[in-house]
């Protein structure tokens, strides 16, 4: 969790945010977006909160990934305890919690994109890569992987018109403990 200052105009708000990289969309809650003034598509979702502790109000997923990665080596604590990682933000621990207590309550988020979520993702995903050859060529040899084990299809030009009707799972690369991952988000909502 990290300390942050978020800004909507000439409305700011001191808020603390989690950093979670195994979520593909960035999320603000309702009471942060009413106390900047913003509007947007309101959806519920189950949140697990350590009790005692402070509320946070955004989570950054990895839609935002140059926010949420590690700018300095990652500071490992005892086996089975949390790491000590350096974002842009600020510091960080993430890791293992289990000794917190935690409650499960709907909290009502605010959706505030304006484009499809899976099209928001993959806008995201191919700005960061456009910066980034290296990271290109190893995402690209993941896929290859993926591709070669018949866990994925290519879709070709001609075909397109047969994948639009079908779905779409929007997936980003991980590298985590000197490994590169393909990882799935399959939350995202189908709507007509």
């Amino acid at each position: 969790m990290s300390r942050v200052i978020l800004r909507s105009g000439t409305r700011s708000l001191n808020a603390y945010v989690l950093l979670d990289d195994g979520s593909e969309r960035t999320i603000l809650l309702h009471e942060a977006a009413q106390q900047l003034g913003l509007q947007g598509k309101p959806e519920d979702l189950a949140l697990r909160m350590p009790l005692n502790q402070v509320q946070p109000l955004l989570l950054i997923g990895s839609n935002y990934a140059h926010l949420i990665t590690p700018i300095e080596p990652v500071h490992l604590g005892p086996p089975g305890g949390p790491a000590a990682i350096k974002t842009q933000l600020s510091w960080t621990l993430q890791g293992p919690s289990k000794f917190l207590k935690y409650s499960l309550a709907p909290q009502q988020c605010l959706l505030t994109s304006v484009i499809s979520p899976v099209l928001a993702h993959l806008c995201g995903t191919e700005k960061c890569l456009s910066k980034d050859p290296e990271k290109t060529a190893v995402y690209n040899s993941e896929v290859h992987k993926l591709v070669e084990s018949s866990f994925a299809k290519k879709a070709l030009p001609a075909a397109v018109k047969e994948y639009l009707s079908g779905w779409h799972i929007p997936y980003h690369m991980v590298h985590h403990n000197g490994k590169n991952r393909i990882v799935f988000n399959c939350s995202f909502n189908y709507r007509n």
